[in-house]
């Protein structure tokens, strides 16, 4: 039995280290001037604990950047099945999820912006990204049928990118969630556009010439 113990409070350890690791990480990529340069000999002196474990659980700061923006990005998702079960409109759901992963993103801003930076994290390679842009494709095939919803699901996606996020902060958090949802609504629904506001004309691809 006191094998059993000791492997139970090692799990516990262990556990009790990765969440010190990320909230040390959280803390240091928000109170950073540049949060792309905080290292992880500054997260493991804060989190007080060894480099080596902080290789060993994370692989390299990249993969302690994508567990912890997962960590917080799991809360999120796991609460918009019952905010899409609210509207039977798919556009007023695709609405109400990409204003929740916007407000998301400008809650956890450091954090998002360091992800979609990195290299091997870029949120088109990342679990997260992958379960947002399958989220958004749903509600697009249901308001617009499923031409083109893999490509509107990315554009649509493509407004609550980080560093547009961070580009606008001198914009009220308010005007950007207004501002987003006038941008979906036009993408999915544009005949109900508001008077005096109309989509560009498409014009043929240039193919050479004069």
């Amino acid at each position: 039995m006191t094998g059993v113990a000791d492997g139970r409070a090692l799990r516990a350890d262990a556990v009790r280290n990765r969440l010190r690791v990320l909230e040390a990480a959280e803390q240091l990529l928000r109170e950073a001037e540049d949060p792309s340069a905080v290292t992880m000999d500054a997260v493991a002196a804060a989190a007080g604990v060894g480099k080596g474990t902080l290789f060993r659980r994370f692989g390299d700061r990249n993969g302690l950047v994508q567990a912890l923006y997962a960590e917080r990005a799991d809360l999120v998702r796991a609460a918009l099945p019952e905010l899409i079960a609210s509207f039977p409109d798919p556009v007023d759901r695709a609405v109400a999820v990409l204003d929740t992963i916007t407000v998301f993103k400008l809650d956890n801003l450091a954090v998002s912006s360091v992800l979609e930076q990195a290299g091997r994290g870029s949120p088109y390679e990342n679990p997260t990204y992958g379960a947002w842009h399958a989220l958004v494709r749903e509600q697009v095939v249901a308001a617009r049928g499923p031409a083109h919803a893999d490509h509107f699901a990315h554009a649509l996606l493509a407004a609550t990118r980080s560093d547009l996020l961070g580009h606008l902060r001198g914009t009220s958090p308010s005007q950007v969630r207004a501002d987003l949802e006038a941008f979906v609504r036009s993408c999915l629904r544009p005949d109900e556009l508001p008077a005096g506001v109309s989509t560009p004309a498409v014009r043929p691809a240039h193919t050479g010439g004069t």
